[in-house]
C-alpha cells in the first residue's frame, strides 16, 4: 500500500479569543495580567497546579483531566493551528460541548499539540493525526 507523504505539520498550537490571540506556550503567569479571560485563567491556575513535567518520559499519558470552566458568553472563542502550508482556525463552541472546549485549551496551553505530524490532508473535509501519547483521560 503507498502513503501519501505528510501534507503539513503543525507548527504551535495557539488560542485566541476577542480578536486577542495567546500561544499555547505562555510563561505560566502570563494569562493572569489584567483583562484576560476567566476561562484560560482557571485552566492557567489548574495547569500550575498539576506540576507537570514535559521533560518527563510519557508526560502526555500522565495528564489528569481538566476541569470544565465557565466561559464568557460575550466572546467567541478560536483554536487556531499554524503549519508549515498555512494556519487553520476552529470556532470552538463551549455552549455545545464545554469540557471539549475546557480539554482542547488544557492541551494547547500544555503544548501537547506543538509539532504533531497531519499524516492525512484533504481538502475542504478534514486532516487527521493521530498522538499516540494521548491522555489517559480522552
Amino acid at each position: 500500500m503507498h502513503r501519501m507523504p505528510c501534507a503539513f505539520a503543525p507548527a504551535l498550537a495557539v488560542l485566541f479569543w476577542a480578536g486577542t490571540v495567546f500561544a499555547a506556550h505562555h510563561e505560566k503567569n502570563e494569562a493572569k495580567k489584567e483583562g484576560q479571560d476567566v476561562a484560560i485563567v482557571a485552566i492557567d491556575e489548574f495547569i500550575e497546579k498539576q506540576g507537570v513535567d514535559k521533560s518527563a518520559s510519557g508526560w502526555k499519558t500522565k495528564l489528569k483531566k481538566p476541569p470544565k470552566v465557565e466561559f464568557d458568553a460575550g466572546k467567541s472563542y478560536f483554536w487556531l493551528l499554524e503549519t508549515n502550508v498555512g494556519n487553520v482556525k476552529v470556532k470552538l463552541l463551549p455552549e455545545s460541548a464545554p469540557m471539549h472546549v475546557s480539554s482542547t485549551i488544557y492541551l494547547t496551553r500544555l503544548g501537547f499539540y506543538d509539532d504533531v505530524l497531519f499524516h492525512r490532508v484533504i481538502p475542504g473535509l478534514s486532516c487527521l493525526t493521530f498522538e499516540s501519547n494521548s491522555p489517559s483521560y480522552l
